[in-house]
């Protein structure tokens, strides 16, 4: 993924997978998303349950990333995909 991020340009920081996002600078409390794109601030979450703007979670993630979009992804049989603040 890296060296195809670096060909197109990218650089090494196009997507993290479960890593820490930090609600305030580069410590201190965290979040830790299923997937970020550094770029475009976009989480996607995946998920069994329900969650909304007001789920905790989610919350903080918006904290954390300017406000940009959380996908939550489920199962079809659960919902399916949906956007939280877009």
């Amino acid at each position: 993924m890296r060296a195809f991020a670096l060909e197109q340009g990218h650089g090494t920081d196009l997507v993290r997978i479960n890593q820490r996002l930090y609600l305030e600078g580069t410590s201190g409390p965290y979040r830790i998303p299923d997937l970020y794109f550094p770029q475009s601030g976009t989480i996607l979450d995946g998920t069994l349950g329900f969650k909304s703007a007001r789920t905790p979670q989610i919350m903080d993630f918006r904290a954390a990333n300017n406000n940009a979009p959380i996908g939550i992804v489920r199962p079809e049989s659960y919902g399916g995909f949906y956007w939280v603040g877009k």
